[in-house]
């Protein structure tokens, strides 16, 4: 098949997408013999996104747990990207491209992966700007970030907080693991709770699209920076506190696609952007719950 005449298929529509110019030729983000190269991605909680927030409820005292980071691999075309990576291969595939320190990177750490930057085996060269995309299956360039379980734990605390409900954050995953960590850092028994909200965090991923547009007669070939497709998704326990007792299960979830569906033009200004918007609306969508509501009502 034709790699320029093929148009994927989709139902995503980018009518009269602008071309936003990259200064980036695929070559310069090819795998070498460092692996693949990397970027940090800056993921920021936007407080208030979701309407119809209960700003009545008794003053029920709550804590966030720790939570679990249960994501799976991402999946593409030659196999699978692992949702972890340590800090000293960051620091050689940096290092091998900038010829300069890598800030910010322990060697002995590691980061969680959470997407890429790539591009579509349905389709990479065209002679027209597509009308229709789909999400990338090869990475180019992996985004990572600071450790996800602080970043949803503070974002959730946040969201309750906006309601005016005493909320704090502790250094466990569950009720049951109350007991076994330092009593240095904190002392179970001293928390004064009324519900405890435990969190696996099942999805938290962003891809994003590059492409490249023929310029025909004139051979010039565009490095298109395309959509970005964000997914959060969370499974969320609420606890009566300190039995431990289970009074409610679900799931909070946000897909986001920038630019959305309809539109032409990016909404946001970058793809950690992309990626805080879909947390903060997905955390938002927890305590509009009607059975939470009930719950906390009692």
């Amino acid at each position: 098949m034709d790699d320029r005449s093929y148009t994927p298929h989709t139902g995503w529509s980018l009518f009269g997408f602008s071309l936003v110019l990259i200064g980036l030729s695929l070559g310069s983000l090819a795998c070498s013999a460092f692996g693949m190269r990397y970027a940090p991605l800056r993921i920021t909680y936007f407080p208030h996104l979701v309407k119809g927030q209960p700003h009545h409820l008794p003053a029920r005292r709550l804590i966030v747990l720790l939570p679990v980071d249960t994501r799976p691999n991402l999946s593409v075309q030659d196999g699978i990207v692992a949702t972890q990576a340590n800090g000293r291969d960051i620091a050689a595939a940096q290092l091998s491209r900038r010829r300069m320190p890598p800030g910010g990177i322990t060697p002995e750490a590691t980061y969680p992966v959470i997407g890429f930057l790539g591009t579509s085996s349905r389709g990479t060269i065209y002679l027209r700007q597509p009308d229709t995309f789909v999400p990338p299956d090869q990475p180019q360039l992996l985004f990572y970030t600071t450790p996800l379980q602080p970043i949803v734990q503070s974002a959730l605390a946040m969201h309750i907080q906006e309601v005016g409900l005493p909320v704090r954050t502790v250094p466990f995953t569950s009720p049951s693991r109350q007991h076994k960590i330092p009593h240095d850092t904190i002392q179970p028994e001293a928390i004064h709770a009324d519900y405890a909200l435990g969190c696996q965090i099942e999805d938290f991923s962003l891809r994003s699209l590059l492409y490249r547009v023929d310029g025909g007669m004139h051979g010039n070939v565009h490095t298109v920076h395309g959509p970005s497709w964000a997914e959060v998704r969370l499974g969320l326990t609420l606890y009566r506190w300190p039995s431990g007792e289970k009074v409610w299960e679900g799931h909070i979830a946000e897909q986001l696609a920038d630019p959305e569906p309809g539109e032409v033009m990016p909404m946001y200004g970058s793809m950690g952007e992309v990626l805080g918007m879909a947390l903060s609306r997905a955390v938002g969508s927890f305590l509009i719950t009607q059975a939470v509501q009930d719950i906390l009502n009692s």
